[in-house]
């Protein structure tokens, strides 16, 4: 009877696969703690920010106007993470910081889990698959590879998956490396079957890396490659698997959310640019992946040995390529760090799992040796793994944190207009207070960069001559609607201290705040986010020069003030004396899915040359104008086909069981 078969195997492999579960748990439990760790710079309250709004607004198809002068739910991020800790939130009432934190927590913890799993299919070893996780589970062999990443780690010496998730908040990225292991098991499962029912399965899989994280997305779509390098019987079905799972998630990976996320990538990742090397980069991959199939196949390895083989030295190419020669082959190359790890790993015991298999005592001793190679390299990031307290975590109280008591501040202030905040607070913020604010945590979803824009040239003093960027930096931030600049010079604790100059906010408005004397929050001369123009002061094509027209035009005491109230973050509504000739410039990102009305009738609403929104009203003495986000024409369509794609699966999936059922019954 086959090993995979037998009770004992499954409850051997199950007992195994709890065990280093609660093996994780035990060595990393303070990565469940939503108090602040000792690394600054980690972008995770950003994450858990994005958690907040969706915990409180779940509407995939509305808006959050909270970040980046507003964008569509939809693009603010990919759904997974932030709806699985919204979920958690509400069923358990725990606050959504914390929520976030746990679903991190646990799927990081599950990621020694999942690949023991995989190479446990893919082999049918138990003795191998066990102590790959447990491996897994607290060495990392990259820190010996490339010194960079060693220098990186500092004092704490962790796995290198769970060191980013630490420092830099790269959460959704080692989600989706826990996920990856189950999506091979599910493409070699479903591949060797010609059934629907492994057809869906291995759809939603295919569906879930890019619902989870982009980075993820990519490393997959590159590692599918590389396994059909070496087999190209089974491309109409994994062509079928794909489309069906971009039917799945259509609702929320929509062309638009596609393209716009593909074509800002490369902007978001250091200026990423195709250049004539780069060609050369991708010849030599794709050279190297090819001629390494075929010499591997034509020694008939296991799939296993061949394709985690093909993959590490693939993902080497691209990694090593930057920290070794700092090329970038593909955007952020660096971050693939992470996969190639995993399928080193994945590697290494593959070799090992083969070579003991043949009793022969070279191959056997071979084996030994890589082990103790391996052995002795992890031995003292194991020993850090068992003796780390959780006093060595360096845990501290988020409300006694510097960025707190900047936000607090802000929060009882009641702020009507958004908030220009630098460095750590940009990424905390929203994960403590609903407050609007300049910048956010993922700008590869925006169709208008025009927030990022003026975020980089306030921060940079990129002024259009000398000495006016204190003047520049008011016309930008009036135009984007800020109300409160937070300030930190360059003896502050805060981490990021990207302000060029702090100096020239003194000339922009008051300090109001300042908890410390390196630290400080200005009150700019904000009126309203609804102003009225005439259609001559609007930029029209170079807005950089027409910006100080447009500022006077928002700042002129003789004009009818607007008052603008969030009924909630899809519904606006703007109140005042409408003069003849005059429009109002709204300082709200512009997207199709907004409509207006004055007074209950619709009036004509568009985009104006910064990508904000221009009203266009009738006159009147006292008006009420309500613009309203109901979402895209293409959110509904591919919402529907979503939907249909899902029933349809399903339906085909009973039907298919019902029949196999009825076909083996016995005939009377």
């Amino acid at each position: 009877m086959d090993t995979l078969e037998t009770t004992r195997t499954r409850l051997i492999l199950v007992a195994g696969l709890v065990l280093l579960f609660v093996l994780n748990l035990w060595l990393y439990a303070p990565l469940f703690d939503p108090q602040q760790k000792p690394y600054k710079g980690s972008i995770a309250a950003g994450y858990a920010g994005i958690t907040r709004f969706v915990s409180e607004h779940p509407n995939p198809w509305g808006w959050n106007p909270q970040q980046y002068a507003g964008q569509p739910t939809q693009f603010t991020y990919p759904p997974l993470l932030p709806y699985l800790a919204s979920a958690l939130h509400w069923v358990s009432g725990m606050d959504s910081f914390r929520s976030y934190r746990m679903v991190v927590a646990l799927f990081a913890c599950l990621g020694p889990v999942t690949l023991a799993f995989a190479f446990f299919y893919f082999t049918r070893s138990l003795f191998w698959a066990l102590a790959l996780g447990f491996a897994y589970s607290f060495a990392s062999p990259i820190y010996g590879i490339f010194e960079r990443v060693d220098a990186d780690r500092g004092t704490y010496y962790l796995p290198w998956r769970l060191l980013v998730l630490l420092k830099y908040g790269e959460a959704p990225h080692v989600a989706g490396l826990t996920i990856f292991p189950l999506v091979l098991v599910a493409l070699r499962w479903a591949l060797s079957r010609k059934d629907f029912w492994s057809l869906f399965i291995l759809a939603i899989g295919l569906a879930l890396a890019p619902m989870t994280n982009w980075l993820c997305a990519f490393a997959l779509t590159m590692s599918i490659l590389w396994m059909l390098a070496t087999d190209f019987a089974h491309v109409p079905r994994l062509i079928r698997a794909g489309l069906l799972g971009y039917l799945l998630a259509a609702f929320w990976l929509t062309p638009e959310y596609v393209w716009t996320t593909l074509f800002n990538w490369p902007k978001d990742s250091f200026g990423y640019q195709v250049e004539q090397s780069h060609w050369q980069l991708y010849g030599g991959l794709l050279l190297l992946v090819l001629s390494l199939s075929l010499a591997l196949r034509f020694f008939r390895l296991p799939w296993v040995v061949s394709y985690a083989t093909v993959s590490t030295v693939a993902f080497l190419w691209i990694v090593g390529g930057f920290y070794w020669l700092n090329a970038d082959t593909v955007p952020e190359s660096r971050r693939y760090a992470l996969e190639l790890e995993l399928f080193l790993m994945l590697a290494i015991f593959s070799w090992c799992w083969f070579g003991w298999q043949s009793r022969e005592r070279v191959d056997r001793f071979c084996v030994g040796l890589a082990l103790a190679a391996l052995l002795l390299a992890g031995a003292a990031q194991a020993r850090a793994s068992f003796t780390r307290t959780a006093a060595n975590w360096g845990v501290e109280d988020n409300e006694q944190t510097l960025e707190f008591r900047l936000a607090k501040w802000l929060s009882d202030q009641h702020p009507s207009g958004r908030i220009f905040a630098t460095g750590a607070l940009r990424f905390r913020l929203n994960a403590w207070f609903p407050l609007h604010q300049v910048g956010g945590t993922f700008e590869s979803g925006l169709r208008n960069r025009i927030a990022v824009d003026h975020y980089y040239q306030v921060r940079t003093d990129e002024a259009s001559k000398p000495g006016e960027a204190a003047i520049d930096a008011l016309r930008e931030l009036t135009a984007i609607g800020a109300e409160y600049a937070v300030v930190h010079d360059i003896e502050s604790e805060e981490y990021y201290k990207d302000i060029k100059t702090p100096a020239k906010f003194e000339a922009l408005g008051p300090v109001v705040f300042a908890p410390t004397a390196h630290d400080r929050i200005h009150k700019l001369p904000f009126r309203s986010y609804a102003h009225l123009i005439s259609p001559e002061e609007l930029p029209k094509d170079r807005w950089k020069e027409a910006l100080p027209r447009f500022y006077a035009a928002m700042t002129d005491p003789t004009r009818p003030q607007l008052s603008v109230q969030e009924l909630n973050p899809s519904l606006w509504q703007i109140r005042g004396t409408i003069p003849q000739g005059r429009e109002i410039s709204f300082s709200m990102n512009w997207d199709p899915g907004w409509k207006a009305t004055q007074d209950a009738a619709p009036i004509e609403l568009k985009r104006n040359e910064l990508g904000l929104m221009q009203l266009l009203p009738r006159p009147a003495i006292a008006s009420v104008i309500e613009v309203r986000y109901e979402g895209t024409t293409q959110q509904k369509v591919f919402g529907l086909i979503s939907l249909l794609a899902w029933i349809g699966s399903i339906t085909l999936c009973i039907r298919s069981r019902s029949w196999q059922g009825s076909t083996s019954m016995p005939s009377s």
